[in-house]
């Protein structure tokens, strides 16, 4: 077995780039982060605020997206 770690860091992109920004999208995935035990680091990525503009993404104004994962 190998050492435990400290902490958990993830890159970014919670969901594809064509798939929906809603609220519900990051809650569902705030319920994941949460489960962790360890400290988590997230750092958004393209596809979940700056694609948000997309009709297929919801059509949602990227920086209001990004106020949302915040």
């Amino acid at each position: 077995m190998g050492k435990p770690f400290a902490f958990v860091v993830h890159v970014g992109d919670l969901k594809s780039g064509s798939s929906a920004c809603s609220d519900e999208t990051y809650h569902r995935v705030a319920g994941l982060f949460s489960a962790f035990s360890h400290p988590l680091f997230y750092t958004p990525g393209d596809n979940d605020w700056t694609d948000c503009h997309r009709r297929l993404c919801g059509g949602y104004d990227p920086l209001d997206r990004l106020g949302r994962v915040r």
